[in-house]
């Protein structure tokens, strides 16, 4: 609509737009390795924050199920069953701190 009323094409700032990952890093006073993303969308959330450099995290209680994960060829660095997992004190700092021992490119925790 809006691109019809001033026929110019939109410029999107929505996930996963680089411009807006880079604007809440900032807002946030986080450095890029400090930022981390939690999400249930491979193709939005997952998406944006890889490019931008960020951790990963993706949570299976939404959009995005571990069967479809061999569909896309980025990955994030860990994925959880619900954001509740992270709960556990233990897998906070290994999802905090990037650590991961890597299975198949990807930490199923």
């Amino acid at each position: 609509m809006v691109e019809c009323a001033t026929g110019k094409q939109a410029f999107s700032v929505g996930k996963p737009s680089p411009v807006m990952m880079r604007m809440a890093r900032k807002k946030l006073g986080l450095s890029t390795d400090q930022a981390v993303m939690i999400g249930d969308t491979m193709g939005t959330d997952i998406l944006g924050a890889g490019s931008m450099g960020f951790t990963t995290v993706l949570t299976l209680s939404g959009v995005t199920k571990a069967e479809d994960l061999r569909h896309f060829s980025y990955q994030p660095d860990f994925v959880i069953s619900s954001v509740k997992d992270l709960l556990n004190p233990e897998l906070f700092e290994k999802v905090i701190h990037n650590r991961k021992e890597v299975v198949d490119e990807v930490q199923y925790l």
